[in-house]
């Protein structure tokens, strides 16, 4: 009995180890839209989002849109601590996009007017067409 207890409790503790408990840090998750459209990587490039602290310090994060739409921020650095971080995004041009004369479209990178409160469980959704 005695045994039973003692690898039960090993584990338990080799779980906890395995998915970790975070620190209370935050991946923050969410879909790419496009006015009323999904997000189609085909016509909307390929994109990028992070998060930086909203006073300018302290810990920031990307991730990069999945051909589904999906985000999920930070989840290779084990997530963010919750609080308010400014929005940027990164949108490279579609493969489909035609080059000109000094070759193919640069990527455009603009900061959104908006925070985001990350907390656990909170999901967002960013819509392409108001950074034009």
């Amino acid at each position: 009995m005695h045994v039973r207890a003692i690898a039960v409790g090993a584990l338990l503790g080799v779980a906890l180890t395995l998915t970790g408990c975070g620190g209370g840090k935050v991946v923050p998750r969410g879909k790419v839209v496009n006015g009323a459209k999904p997000y189609d990587r085909d016509t909307d490039g390929e994109v990028s989002v992070s998060l930086g602290g909203a006073d300018g310090k302290g810990t920031g994060a990307s991730g990069n849109v999945e051909k589904d739409g999906t985000f999920r921020i930070g989840a290779e650095s084990g997530g963010l601590p919750p609080g308010s971080y400014k929005v940027t995004v990164t949108q490279y041009p579609a493969a489909n996009a035609k080059a000109g004369r000094g070759g193919p479209p640069a990527p455009t990178t603009k900061t959104l007017d908006e925070t985001w409160d990350v907390a656990s469980g909170k999901e967002f959704t960013l819509d392409l067409s108001k950074l034009k």
